[in-house]
């Protein structure tokens, strides 16, 4: 609010180890004022956000009793605590990643260990760091990646966890959860090397609707940046990740009905049918345009006057993102391999 900058993370010396800690600095990078909190204890901070009052950030400590534990805590505009909370069991957690939801809530991301096993969790905490409602996966994970969590159109996140390949390496895991905290879907990013350790620090949303990551090889320190769809599909060198297509029973659309184009199936592989709102059902002269994701047309066709639905063939497409328009209507189409 005041033009500067607030900031968090470690601080480490020659006699001491990691430490929470915040910074915060005027609009040109100078200092205003920096805290360690709880500065006896093993710590980091990883995600920090303003409020009406000052601050919350999150990260993980270290507890004599539990061990490594979530940890947030709550400030003012000069830095001093307001309010601490830590979360988690026994064994050693992950630190927590936060995202304002509405006016006063946060989305908490983390992994809890149970029995050994590290599990996603995920949270919604009010202002002062209580918890709303929490969801514990039983899915068996590396850890949480610091790739910071992204809000989507339907209120919900996207967030990064990781897996252990089968050499026992991690590699990112993409999950995306809607605003009550169940799974939309989770895609395990492709291409990622089984014998050296991957992370993704970084993500950020695309005009398409989609994410591009970006990160490291931790043994090599080589670069790696993934591009993904609306539902965190890739499409690379070494193909789309999915390999198989499932065959359904296609859903009843009325056609001549409703006002959206709509398109199934979606992914699709071989041909997709298109079921035209109302407008376009009754107009004459359409002509259905297929553009690619840099807008070049890339298939044409003029549709039969007088009909609602129109079933044409995608194979020979690239795998990517795709837009079906006719007249004023477009949707989204998705072709994978």
């Amino acid at each position: 609010q005041d033009g500067g900058y607030i900031m968090c993370g470690i601080q480490r010396s020659f006699t001491t180890s990691n430490r929470f800690y915040v910074l915060k600095t005027d609009a040109y990078g100078n200092k205003e004022w920096d805290r360690v909190y709880n500065p006896t204890q093993h710590a980091g901070a990883f995600s920090i956000f303003e409020t009406t009052t000052g601050y919350i950030a999150s990260g993980a400590m270290l507890f004599p009793q539990t061990s490594y534990d979530m940890y947030l805590i709550g400030i003012d505009k000069q830095g001093n605590m307001i309010w601490d909370r830590h979360y988690g069991g026994d064994e050693i957690d992950n630190a927590a990643l936060i995202l304002p939801f509405g006016s006063e809530g946060y989305f908490l991301a983390s992994a809890v260990r149970q029995n050994n096993v590290s599990k996603p969790f995920i949270a919604l905490i009010d202002g002062i760091g209580d918890t709303l409602w929490t969801r514990t996966f039983n899915l068996e994970i590396g850890a949480l990646q610091e790739a910071p969590l992204q809000p989507t159109s339907d209120g919900g996140f996207v967030c990064l966890y990781s897996y252990d390949t089968e050499l026992g390496y991690r590699a990112p895991w993409f999950w995306r959860f809607t605003a009550t905290g169940d799974t939309l879907w989770t895609r395990r990013i492709p291409g990622a090397p089984s014998n050296n350790n991957t992370y993704l620090k970084d993500i950020a949303p695309t005009p398409d609707g989609g994410w591009v990551l970006s990160g490291f090889n931790y043994s090599e320190q080589s670069s790696w940046v993934v591009k993904t769809d609306s539902l965190g599909y890739t499409c690379s060198y070494i193909g789309c990740d999915s390999t198989a297509v499932a065959v359904a029973t296609p859903p009843r659309f009325e056609g001549g009905h409703g006002g959206e184009l709509k398109i199934y199936p979606n992914p699709a592989q071989n041909q997709v049918t298109l079921y035209l709102p109302a407008a376009a059902a009754a107009a004459t002269g359409r002509q259905l345009l297929l553009y690619n994701a840099s807008g070049q047309l890339v298939r044409q066709a003029a549709l039969p006057d007088a009909v609602s639905q129109y079933t044409f063939s995608v194979a020979g497409l690239p795998a990517g993102i795709y837009f079906c328009r006719v007249g004023a209507n477009m949707q989204k189409l998705v072709v994978i391999w």
